[in-house]
């Protein structure tokens, strides 16, 4: 999948399809350095712990100077989930207008249905883990975006974006426009 987005494009390439990823080996590092130390959960380990390394490449900073207000006490360790999802609107967990902050781990893996964030949302039921389940025929009109996260890297979502992440070790955050 092709990480190539410049930088003046990059708030009209995350609206048109909903999602971008960053490979960014120092990212991967930290998530699994967090892992191995069993301090994934850890307060500490929180939005403001990754900002200086997410604002270190260009086109992410470029797109999360749309959404300064940060952290919505979503702070979340976030393994594998091997159903398609999205967070919805309608969560307590994110607002409206939103961005959703995976850190992902060396091999983690990740599938985005491309532009599926522009589908219409409704009649879900949340799951537990507090995101809407998609089955895969309502994602099959979609193209399949795969990201292997061979070194750890950065996946920004939409809010509805139907994904998965069948394979990996991640943080979740969460980051809103004013």
């Amino acid at each position: 999948m092709s990480t190539a987005v410049a930088i003046d494009d990059v708030s009209h390439y995350f609206d048109e399809h909903g999602f971008l990823y960053r490979p960014l080996k120092r990212v991967g590092t930290m998530v699994q350095n967090l892992y191995d130390d069993e301090r994934l959960r850890d307060p500490t380990a929180n939005f403001d712990f990754f900002k200086p390394i997410l604002e270190s490449d260009p086109v992410l900073r470029k797109l999360l100077e749309g959404y300064p207000v940060t952290v919505l006490e979503i702070n979340w360790p976030w393994g594998k989930f091997d159903e398609y999802y999205c967070w919805g609107r309608s969560s307590p967990f994110v607002f409206k207008p939103s961005l959703a902050i995976y850190v992902l781990a060396p091999g983690s893996k990740a599938t985005c249905c491309d532009r599926s964030h522009k589908r219409e949302v409704k009649g879900l039921s949340r799951h537990p883990n507090g995101t809407l389940p998609l089955s895969n025929e309502s994602m099959e009109p979609y193209e399949k975006k795969d990201i292997e996260s061979e070194f750890g890297g950065v996946l920004c979502v939409h809010p509805l974006l139907g994904h998965k992440i069948p394979n990996g070790v991640s943080k979740f955050f969460t980051v809103r426009k004013k």
